[in-house]
């Protein structure tokens, strides 16, 4: 799924609260979330990345209340084999923007 490969469970770590923006890439005309402090993995971290969901609602509530949005950016160099990561927004601060066009995180490692 996407443009990475798949998840390796023998070598890609399932969480890494070290772990850091590491890897950017360019879009152009693309819905994006600029995060404070969100989550995923159990790293912390901020930055912008290119909304999965480009429609005009992308954020999404679990059940348990949790806030989150995916986005289309790789953890260690690859996926999961279901679904992009969904970006923890639950303490984050963050903002919405279309029509971005600019540099967007890629790789989180």
């Amino acid at each position: 799924m996407g443009p990475y490969p798949d998840w390796n469970h023998s070598v890609t770590p399932h969480t890494d609260p070290m772990a850091q923006v590491r890897k950017t890439r360019q879009v152009t005309n693309r819905k994006v979330i600029r995060v404070k402090n969100a989550s995923y993995r159990s790293a912390m971290f901020d930055g912008t990345f290119e909304l999965e969901d480009q429609s005009d609602d992308p954020i999404k509530v679990t059940p348990k209340g949790k806030s989150y949005a995916k986005v289309i950016c790789a953890w260690y160099g690859v996926t999961p084999d279901t679904e992009f990561p969904g970006l923890d927004l639950s303490y984050a601060k963050y903002e919405l923007i279309s029509g971005f066009s600019g540099e967007v995180v890629d790789d989180i490692y």
